[in-house]
């Protein structure tokens, strides 16, 4: 019993952080994006933060509704949501890792084709899921589901260590700091895919949450340090 109240407040800890965290950036990001007017710095990254703060606010709002009225339709809604917004995640992933290196890449369209079926299965594996957990399907897929969720995020990882190996662009030394530091997380991401698939803990399960939090702190140190020293005061 006490394993799980410590891995509930851990959860609670981390979906109460990365609500607030991710909400107040994607509110500033958005706004100073607008006023700078720079249409061309690409997209991924914005979308990141608007998706994670949606995954981590509608954890935490499940926390409360399903403390009060585990069985409501509003319970439902959230976990749909929630699914929708998770299971798009892994292909933000690898689309902030192409972003960064596609100049590079000698097939640009093969990548890019293979980035927008990541994002098709991506997408159908998140509805499934989404129809499974609220009852609008059959609920034998769970298990099937579940393990798509950790292959989802250790193919992200696969296909961001291959871009990087095969990008040929120059770097500036804080580049290749920064591409360092993704391929450590990119690494970590297979290696908890691995972890989720093999192993049946409740702990390991959370620990994709930490991952998000990681790709996020490091992409925007590098992308946007300004904001990321006004964020962490």
């Amino acid at each position: 019993m006490f394993v799980y109240r410590l891995l509930y407040l851990s959860s609670l800890i981390t979906f109460t952080f990365g609500a607030l965290t991710f909400s107040v950036l994607t509110l500033f990001y958005w706004r100073e994006r607008r006023l700078r007017h720079s249409p061309g710095r690409g997209r991924a990254f914005p979308v990141f933060t608007v998706l994670c703060a949606v995954a981590f606010v509608m954890n935490l709002m499940l926390r409360f509704v399903n403390a009060r009225e585990p069985d409501s339709a509003f319970t439902n809604v959230l976990t749909a949501v929630l699914d929708l917004a998770t299971g798009l995640l892994p292909a933000l992933l690898f689309h902030l890792i192409y972003a960064e290196e596609k100049c590079g890449l000698a097939v640009r369209r093969f990548w890019s084709g293979l980035l927008v079926a990541f994002y098709a299965i991506g997408l159908v594996a998140a509805a499934a899921q989404a129809l499974s957990d609220t009852g609008l399907a059959a609920s034998g897929w769970g298990d099937s589901l579940d393990s798509a969720r950790a292959t989802m995020l250790g193919t992200a990882g696969a296909l961001g260590l291959l871009a990087q190996f095969f990008s040929r662009r120059a770097v500036t030394p804080a580049e290749l700091r920064h591409r360092r530091w993704m391929r450590v997380l990119l690494c970590a991401a297979l290696l908890l895919a691995a972890a989720n698939l093999t192993v049946a803990n409740p702990f390991v399960g959370v620990l994709p949450d930490y991952l998000v939090l990681g790709f996020f702190c490091v992409t925007l140190y590098y992308k946007e340090r300004l904001v990321f020293f006004d964020l962490l005061i």
